[in-house]
């Protein structure tokens, strides 16, 4: 076993050091909009805030220079908010021009339009490292299809009329391989449901997908002769109606990967306590031995949202992106203790096959063969509490883990056999006694392929807080005060409950004005906190950072976070405060 206390320590100082990381971002931050001329101090303004309902292309290839297109409601031209990307404003209205970092250590961020009259909501813009082009119309009917002759290649789309289709031939030979990913609904929010198709020159359908990475369709195949193929794309509305219709519209905004040379779906583990300076890159038809550094960049703030005890796992998602290949592949970095055990072990192969745990443990497993069942042993002492976790439906394998746990006497003592709204098993238990406890998982449904991976992570959680704003746009004037409610989500751990927790803001812009408010367990301000904030009317906008402090049962410092967007959360909310006329 480890020494829980030292781990607690670390987790302390890793945590506090990321916060100190995180000030000093929103410092750069507010001090790179002023020094751009897109200044934080405005005249006072209470006119209609700018509107930002698409950009396109939706993102861009690392290292080069795209030119954007926004869409919405606004004057121009605007000051612009997108950390960790170049953003300018063009001439004509709603021209941007986005500068792509060479080496991306994320593969999306985010854009704001603001002005003085407020900001819009935040669009998402990704990123990758292979060429990209733009859809041409007309490319509704196979006659038309749109020749792609280079790969690896991510073509930027709209299905903008409804209905649309759009189709693109590849030329391929016997037995090669191709890979068509889309990426849509999941990763920008687009409100369809698209299905992919793969065709003969003459419309007859090979193969199709329609929900491989949550709603968003990819598709591996295999030329079986020499030719011409057809890649199809439609869509209906992510939100069923009464109509049974392709759709489209002008947010029906896609980036349709398509790939001769493989592509890259997860890494070899897929993820692991301790330090790692490179791992193995996994996925289709990859050839020779393809290894992607890990880079941890505090100043990406992106941060992934479950809705349950994972938010407190001392696990962090990483977006690894492989230099001039196709895919992305997100590794979960275990960051505060070092492992007792190894990060990868294979899956049992029959049934009475088990491994050795300890805590904390990260696992990669398969389910290889139809009807598997992998067990994993662990010693726990009485009243110990530990939290379990196997990945796969959100990490976009097939897998749906079935997970049951055993004590010393077969007798079930935890289990998790419904769908979670990600699939994925997540449950918490106390052993009743000290002895050998056996995890069992399996897949519900009896499948398995080479693509039925899962991650399985078991750690003994302790008590710990999430807090989450009620918005994350935020105005004060002058005259009216401004109110910011605060949900707080406590966890209970090993070392008992989180006790009094001081919320408050750090950094506050200046004539702003803020008093704490503390939340104490078993009252009303348990799981909810009202912050009130007052102007002295100098004009501002930026971002605002808020936190949660306790020191029982020990120190504990948590950012308040955004409200949820595409499945994740940023640190910080945005603050605009307005003067008298």
């Amino acid at each position: 076993m480890i020494d829980c206390c030292a781990g607690r320590r670390r987790d302390q100082n890793l945590r506090l050091t990321r916060m100190c990381h995180h000030m000093r971002r929103l410092m750069i931050e507010r001090l790179t909009l002023s020094i751009i001329g897109v200044g934080v101090l405005f005249s006072s303004s209470l006119a209609e805030a700018p509107k930002l309902t698409r950009i396109f292309p939706a993102g861009g290839q690392c290292g080069t220079r795209v030119e954007v297109t926004c869409k919405g409601d606004f004057t121009w031209p605007l000051s612009i908010w997108a950390p960790g990307l170049q953003v300018e404003c063009g001439e004509t209205k709603g021209q941007l021009f986005v500068t792509v970092p060479e080496v991306a250590n994320n593969d999306r961020y985010w854009i704001r339009l603001y002005s003085a009259d407020g900001a819009s909501a935040k669009l998402p813009f990704l990123v990758g490292t292979i060429s990209e082009q733009q859809e041409v119309e007309p490319n509704d009917r196979w006659r038309e299809a749109q020749l792609i002759e280079t790969t690896p290649i991510t073509v930027n789309g709209v299905l903008e009329k409804s209905p649309d289709v759009d189709v693109f031939a590849v030329q391929l030979a016997a037995g090669q391989g191709l890979v068509v990913a889309l990426e849509a609904n999941r990763r920008l929010g687009s409100p369809m449901d698209a299905i992919l198709q793969i065709a003969t020159a003459d419309g007859v359908v090979l193969a199709e997908n329609h929900d491989d990475a949550g709603l968003d369709p990819r598709l591996h195949f295999v030329a079986p002769q020499d030719g011409s193929y057809q890649i199809r794309l439609f869509a209906f509305p992510s939100e069923p109606d009464t109509r049974i219709a392709f759709r489209g519209g002008e947010n029906y905004v896609y980036r349709l990967t398509i790939s001769r040379e493989g592509y890259v779906t997860h890494t070899q583990p897929i993820g692991s306590f301790g330090s790692r300076k490179s791992v193995q890159a996994a996925g289709w038809d990859l050839e020779g031995d393809l290894t992607l550094p890990i880079r941890v960049d505090d100043a990406v703030s992106e941060v992934r949202v479950f809705g349950d005890v994972r938010d407190i796992r001392p696990v962090r998602f990483l977006s690894l992106l492989p230099a001039n290949r196709a895919g992305c592949a997100r590794y979960a970095l275990g960051e505060d203790v070092e492992p007792p055990t190894s990060d990868r072990v294979a899956s049992a192969v029959v049934q009475s096959a088990w491994h050795s745990l300890s805590l904390p443990a990260m696992v990669t497993g398969a389910i290889q063969f139809a009807g598997q069942q992998d067990d994993y042993r662990l010693q726990l002492e009485q009243g110990q509490s530990i939290a379990l976790t196997v990945e796969a439906v959100s990490l976009d394998f097939p897998t749906v883990p079935l997970v049951h746990v055993y004590d010393m006497n077969d007798k079930v003592v935890a289990q998790f056999a419904e769908n979670a709204p990600t699939g994925d098993a997540v449950l918490s238990f106390t052993a009743a006694e000290a002895g050998e406890y056996r995890v069992h998982v399996a897949d519900r449904y009896g499948a398995a392929s080479s693509r039925h991976h899962y991650l399985l992570c078991v750690w003994e959680p302790p008590a710990d807080v999430v807090l989450t704003a009620a918005t994350e746009m935020l105005t004060v004037t002058k005259e009216v005060p401004a109110e910011l409610e605060v949900a707080i989500k406590r966890y209970a751990g090993a070392d008992g409950n989180v006790g009094e927790l001081t919320v408050e803001a750090v950094g506050l812009p200046p004539g702003v004005t803020c008093e704490s408010v503390v939340s104490k367990p078993g009252e009303p301000t348990a799981d909810k906190v009202t912050l009130k904030f007052v102007s002295a009317g100098q004009p501002y906008q930026g971002p605002l950072l808020l936190q949660g402090r306790s020191t029982a049962p020990r120190e504990l410092i948590r950012p308040v976070r955004s409200p949820t967007q595409l499945d994740a959360c940023l640190e910080s909310l945005w603050i605009r405060t307005v003067g008298s006329d």
